[in-house]
Order: C-alpha cells, then sequence, then structure tokens
C-alpha cells in the first residue's frame, strides 16, 4: 500500500467510495476539487464544509475515517523505516564479514595492494546504496 501522502485524487475517491453510504454524496466533490493523499490527512471541518459536508455528524465520520487512515499511514512510514535500517545493517555486517575473511587469509600482505575480490566489491555497494536509501527517507522531509 502506498503512503497516504503520495495518493491521488483518484485514489481518494475510491477511498471514499469505500466509506458508509451516507458519505456517497460527497464523492462528486472531492472527485471536482482532486482532493490528494496529502490534503486529505490534513483536511479540517472548515475544508469539509467548503467541500459541501454541511452535516456535522458527516464531517464526523469523515474526520474519523481520515484519523484511521494517518495512523496507518505513520504505520507505513514506520514498517518503511525499519526495512531501512534492517538493509543497512546487512549490508554493514556482510561487509564487515567480507573484511574479516579477507584479513584471515594467511596470505593476505597489509603492505601490498592486491584487487579486492567482487564479494567485498558488491559489499560496499550495498552498504552504500543502503546508506543513501536510509539518508533519503530521513531527509525527505527536509525540502518541503
Amino acid at each position: 500500500m502506498d503512503p497516504v501522502t503520495k495518493w491521488t485524487p483518484k485514489q481518494v475517491v475510491e477511498w471514499m467510495r469505500g466509506l458508509d453510504a451516507s458519505l456517497q454524496q460527497y464523492v462528486a466533490s472531492f472527485e471536482r476539487e482532486k482532493i490528494s493523499g496529502e490534503q486529505l490527512l490534513k483536511i479540517s471541518h472548515q475544508d469539509l464544509e467548503e467541500l459541501g459536508v454541511a452535516r456535522i455528524g458527516h464531517q464526523e465520520l469523515v474526520l474519523e475515517a481520515v484519523d484511521l487512515l494517518c495512523a496507518l499511514n505513520y504505520g507505513v512510514e514506520t514498517d518503511k523505516l525499519k526495512n531501512l535500517v534492517v538493509k543497512m545493517r546487512a549490508a554493514s555486517n556482510n561487509l564487515h564479514i567480507s573484511t574479516s575473511e579477507r584479513r584471515k587469509i594467511s596470505s593476505y600482505d597489509g603492505n601490498t595492494s592486491h584487487k579486492p575480490p567482487n564479494e567485498f566489491l558488491t559489499s560496499v555497494v550495498e552498504l552504500i546504496g543502503a546508506a543513501k536509501s536510509l539518508l533519503t527517507w530521513l531527509d525527505r522531509y527536509n525540502n518541503i
């Protein structure tokens, strides 16, 4: 599932169609105004009123559903961070193991330069890729 902040207006409309039958009358307003996932997560009573959701009970239903989406979105984002950290840790461990194995070889001479084995280079590339993904994720809100 995509994070809600990345939802297109079409995905928001599909989500609206899954809500209570009493709210279906507002689907056209959300579609017409092209409400994105990011806008949906920040929606207020005033915004709903401007979208034609005048009844307080209907506003509350929409806002409760949005609160659930916020919790779900937070869970998706947290899982993504955990996955990135796990990948970073695995890449770091692979590089450590590759380096340790190379030093255990009796023919290893620290003063002589040799072409590193492919496994070592692969470990370095994996670590750089994992670090880049993690830093991109951590830095994503600084550019807003």
